[in-house]
C-alpha cells in the first residue's frame, strides 16, 4: 500500500485532504469529501456530543479537551461543512459566553488574546453577525506589539510577543479575511505582515539573540495542536496565505523532512487533558501529521515530495 492509499485509507477529513492538498482534486470530489465529514468517522462523533441545550461539548473553554471551544476547534481543523448548523449554534453560544463586559473578565485584564483569536477563527468560518465579533476585532488590532505579534500576557506587562499568541491571531485574521468580513480589514491587511515577519524572524523556532531553540515542544507536532504553537502549524499557516518560500523557513523545513521515516511521520505525544476519543492508533504513524508533513514539503521541498511519492 502506497503512503497516498494508506492516507486515503483514513478517516473522510484527512480523505478531503489529501485530495485538497496533496492530489489537487477537482471542486466536485471535494465538495463530496466535505458533505461526508458531518456524517461519518471523526466529525460524526464530536458533532454526537450535542448537549441538551443544543451546542457540542462539555463545559465552554473547560475541561480541556472537551469543551464546546476545543470540540469546535477540532471540528474546525477537520474541514466540517461550513452549513453545519449545529456548529453554527454552538459557535453563537461560545461567542455569548466567552466574550462579554467588552472582554474584560476581572480587574485589569480582558480575555486572553489566544482565546480570543480562535473565538473569531471558529465564528469567522460561520460567519456569524454579531456586534461581539467588532470588539474583539478591534481588541485585536490595538494590542499588537511594536515587534509585530501579539502575547496573552500582555495584562502582566510582558514587552514581547509569543509565538503561541502571534500564531492563533493570524490564523483567525486570515479566516475572518477569507470569510468576506469587511470590518475594519484593511487594517487587518496591514497587521498581517508585520506579525509573520515576527515568526520569520525567529525562524519559526529560535531566538532573535542565541539562534537556540526557544522550546522544544516548537519541534515537535502532535495533533490535534490545541492552543499550542509549532513549526508545522505555522508552516501549514505560510501555505494557507501562500507565502513564498523564505530562506528563514530552511532549518524549520529540515526538520519537518527529517520527521518521517519511508515517508511515514510519527504521532508526537499528545497534550494533557480528557478527550471526546482517540483519534490515532497506528503503528505506522501519524495520519495527520503525516498528511500535515507531506503537505508542506509539497510546497516548499517538492523535489522531497516527489522523492518520497516514487521511492515508497
Amino acid at each position: 500500500m502506497s503512503i497516498l492509499d494508506w492516507l486515503l485509507d483514513g478517516d473522510v477529513s484527512i480523505q478531503y485532504q489529501v485530495h485538497r492538498d496533496l492530489l489537487e482534486s477537482d471542486d466536485t470530489i471535494l465538495q463530496s469529501l466535505q458533505e461526508r465529514i458531518e456524517t461519518e468517522g471523526f466529525g460524526k462523533k464530536l458533532i454526537e456530543q450535542k448537549q441538551e441545550a443544543g451546542y457540542i461539548g462539555f463545559g465552554v473553554y473547560g475541561p480541556k479537551w472537551i469543551s464546546v471551544h476545543y470540540t469546535l476547534f477540532d471540528l474546525y481543523w477537520l474541514n466540517i461543512p461550513r452549513s453545519n448548523k449545529d456548529y453554527k449554534v454552538s459557535a453563537e453560544f461560545l461567542l455569548e459566553k466567552m466574550w462579554f463586559n467588552n472582554g474584560v473578565v476581572r480587574k485589569n485584564r480582558k480575555q486572553d488574546l489566544c482565546v480570543t483569536a480562535m473565538i473569531i477563527t471558529m465564528c469567522s468560518y460561520v460567519y456569524i453577525e454579531n456586534k461581539k465579533m467588532n470588539e474583539i476585532i478591534d481588541y485585536l488590532i490595538e494590542s499588537q506589539y511594536d515587534d509585530g505579534g501579539w502575547n496573552c500576557s500582555m495584562y502582566l506587562g510582558h514587552k514581547h510577543s509569543s509565538l503561541h499568541t502571534t500564531l492563533s491571531v493570524l490564523e483567525c485574521f486570515d479566516e475572518y479575511i477569507r470569510s468576506g468580513y469587511s470590518y475594519r480589514v484593511d487594517e487587518i491587511k496591514n497587521a498581517i505582515p508585520k506579525g509573520e515577519e515576527f515568526i520569520l524572524r525567529k525562524e519559526l523556532y529560535k531566538s532573535e539573540q542565541t539562534k537556540r531553540l526557544i522550546n522544544k515542544y516548537f519541534i515537535s507536532f502532535p495533533y490535534p495542536f490545541r492552543w499550542k504553537y509549532d513549526i508545522a502549524r505555522a508552516l501549514e499557516y505560510f501555505i494557507r496565505v501562500n507565502k513564498p518560500y523564505d530562506k528563514r523557513m530552511e532549518d524549520a523545513l529540515q526538520i519537518i523532512a527529517n520527521s518521517h521515516r519511508n515517508g511515514y511521520f510519527k504521532k508526537f505525544s499528545a497534550y494533557a487533558g480528557k478527550t471526546h476519543f482517540k483519534i490515532e492508533n497506528n503503528n505506522k504513524g501519524s495520519r495527520f501529521n503525516t498528511l500535515r508533513g507531506l503537505k508542506i514539503i509539497k510546497r516548499y521541498k517538492k523535489s522531497e515530495f516527489d522523492k518520497i511519492l516514487k521511492l515508497y
